[in-house]
């Protein structure tokens, strides 16, 4: 295990103590773990099912906001397409002009194809770090089973 007393994560965080810390201080708190002497751990896995529970809820919140943000950019790339091809039905424009309206359109349908494309690796990555972390709350979990029966 790490050098971290009990003392030092607490100042690290911004603590009075591990009780009712909030979902990001719980984040916090997961990524220093590797970090804290044992019974810093084991103080810290008696909140294991809230920081479990927090990291879920986060990823949750994570994933809707990412749905509204995507939402939004393609409805505002969809009005885009509409606009110009209300303006390339304008019969007065040149067979140049309808060629340009059309590339334009086709443009932005590839931005639309790659905000896709980066929304799917931001999801997948999302989700593997989430599970990284329920995981490892797992472990810890059974750890500190194992570590209070030795005792």
């Amino acid at each position: 295990m790490g050098q971290l007393t009990e003392n030092k994560v607490l100042q690290t965080l911004g603590l009075q103590s591990f009780n009712n810390i909030s979902k990001e201080k719980q984040i916090e708190l997961i990524s220093m773990l590797h970090q804290m002497d044992r019974d810093v751990v084991l103080k810290v896995l008696d909140q294991s099912p809230s920081i479990i529970n927090a990291t879920v809820e986060f990823g949750k919140s994570l994933l809707a906001s990412n749905d509204k943000s995507v939402m939004a950019s393609h409805a505002a790339l969809d009005n885009i397409i509409t606009s110009l091809n209300s303006v390339a039905e304008n019969e007065n424009l040149s067979a140049a002009d309808k060629l340009s309206i059309v590339d334009k359109m086709t443009e932005i349908a590839r931005m639309q194809q790659e905000l896709t494309k980066e929304n799917h690796g931001f999801l997948a990555d999302c989700l593997k770090k989430v599970g990284y972390i329920a995981l490892a709350g797992g472990f810890l979990a059974a750890g500190y089973l194992g570590l209070k029966n030795r005792e």
